[in-house]
């Protein structure tokens, strides 16, 4: 069985591998990129179960990103910025504030799109 795949947005790479060693554990395939444009190139070759944004980006910010992602995928925004709530931006499926815990992000996500892939036990 495959694992469920995120996509992780944010131009801040520590953010980026912290969300995706702590998700990987968890049991999900992890691609990641730095801006919204690469997000949307890999949302074209790739299938998601998911899309982790970042809000503020330069380019293309998170919340362009997400008007420009089917409707059927949930996205999930981490944000400093606190005005921006998932019931003023009907897109996003929720929102994180920063500063935020990883496994927090890891709870939501199992909440949104169910548990990842448990890893397989080795019997010798």
């Amino acid at each position: 069985m495959s694992r469920p795949r995120i996509l992780v947005v944010d131009d801040e790479q520590h953010i980026v591998s912290l969300l995706s060693m702590t998700l990987r554990k968890e049991g999900y395939e992890i691609v990641s990129a730095n801006s919204g444009e690469k997000a949307l190139a890999l949302l074209g070759v790739f299938e998601f179960k998911m899309v982790i944004t970042d809000h503020t980006m330069p380019g293309m910010d998170g919340l362009e990103l997400s008007t420009l992602i089917d409707d059927s995928l949930p996205v999930l925004m981490i944000t400093s910025r606190p005005q921006i709530l998932k019931e003023r931006v009907h897109r996003l499926t929720d929102v994180i504030h920063k500063p935020f815990s990883p496994r927090d992000v890891a709870a939501k996500v199992r909440d949104i799109i169910g548990p990842g892939d448990e890893p397989k036990e080795q019997t010798t």
